[in-house]
């Protein structure tokens, strides 16, 4: 039976013609919704995670330093060779995620010849709209699973749990929350910095409290303006730092900016001005609802306690979180041979992973 593929949704997603006439009407125009994948969307641009195109499986990539400055005309007069610092490559993986639903057999019988609802039998008409919202869902749970992940590359880094997949190492073999190195050892430019702190506060709205939360995101701050590259210059900072909570911290971390507001708000001079609103020094509160709650598989994603904070221009341009994948998600639709009854299937490839974002990123599991 012939099929015919429907690129919709932003190219974002691929549905497959099952041949059954009255199905795929009914999908593709279920899938003919602008907001079909909200959250996929919402989470990659506000963790700033870039699409990177891929040509291989086996692809790696590295980073390269900005230039030192420009060296002295050498006493022959010619000039000197120009030095390139590259970092050590990273490759990438991608994982196949897949669900279904399955159709009764009476619908199937059905669905194979007729074009209308005309004389349907009684339940065909309302199993054609369950088919609508059941396709509806395996575009949701695709567009959770995406968010999930990306929290996961997050949340999972603080130590180093795979070699793979959130939790592995840098390139450097560190987790990415951790003491990192810079330049050759022994060179004049090597040292480390550090893009996490960790001892335990608690989120009450008592002055010692918010005091503590604001000595916490300052502290991070700090160390964002500390980070080196390679080659020992200090990382560019610009725009707003993004500080991120979970959806129960939210409260809190707002109380610590004072809600923006141009006071601080703490202290006993009313008068004292906010300090994440100074140049140089402002934040913005986003809020990721997924940090803390229950995966796929039921495994708590970070905690709500953890908080990241980033130097989101520069992240933005050094696209040191990316997401890739081979084929997006593909809806088909097709009658199981086996139990003889018509299956939609939804499944695609995906990944995603971070590349020197230790220069850009700090967090604190704040236990």
């Amino acid at each position: 039976m012939a099929t015919t593929d429907t690129i919709v949704a932003w190219w974002l997603v691929t549905v497959q013609g099952s041949g059954f006439p009255l199905l795929d009407t009914t999908i593709i125009e279920t899938f003919n919704r602008d907001d079909i994948l909200p959250d996929h969307k919402q989470y990659r641009a506000s963790m700033g995670f870039v699409e990177t195109p891929i040509l291989s499986i086996n692809q790696t990539f590295a980073a390269k330093s900005a230039p030192k400055a420009m060296d002295n005309v050498l006493e022959t007069g010619i000039a000197k060779v120009a030095e390139k610092t590259f970092t050590p490559k990273k490759g990438i993986y991608q994982r196949e995620i897949s669900n279904k639903y399955e159709r009764s057999k009476l619908f199937t019988a059905y669905a194979k010849n007729a074009k209308t609802l005309q004389g349907a039998p009684d339940g065909v008409e309302a199993e054609l709209l369950l088919i609508a919202e059941d396709t509806r869902d395996l575009a949701l749970a695709y567009d959770i699973r995406y968010a999930e992940d990306m929290v996961k590359v997050w949340a999972k880094w603080f130590s180093i749990t795979a070699d793979k997949w959130p939790g592995s190492a840098t390139p450097k073999g560190k987790a990415l929350f951790d003491t990192h190195t810079y330049g050759k050892t022994g060179d004049l430019i090597s040292g480390t910095f550090t893009n996490f702190t960790n001892w335990a506060i608690t989120f009450t709205s008592s002055s010692a409290d918010i005091l503590a939360g604001t000595t916490r995101l300052q502290t991070l701050i700090s160390q964002l303006k500390n980070t080196r590259d390679e080659n020992g210059k200090f990382v560019r900072q610009g725009g707003l730092y993004k500080l991120y909570c979970s959806r129960i911290r939210e409260v809190f971390w707002k109380q610590v900016l004072n809600n923006g507001s141009t006071f601080s708000g703490q202290g006993s001079n009313a008068m004292q001005e906010n300090q994440f609103l100074f140049e140089g020094n402002k934040v913005e509160l986003v809020v990721l609802d997924l940090l803390g709650q229950p995966d796929f598989e039921w495994n708590l994603i970070g905690t709500t306690d953890m908080i990241f904070v980033t130097n989101t221009i520069t992240l933005a341009q050094s696209k040191a979180f990316k997401t890739y994948s081979v084929y997006p998600l593909t809806i088909d639709s097709w009658e199981n041979k086996d139990t003889k009854v018509l299956t939609t299937d939804a499944r695609a490839t995906i990944g995603m992973d971070h590349f020197w974002a230790e220069l850009y990123i700090v967090g604190s599991t704040n236990a």
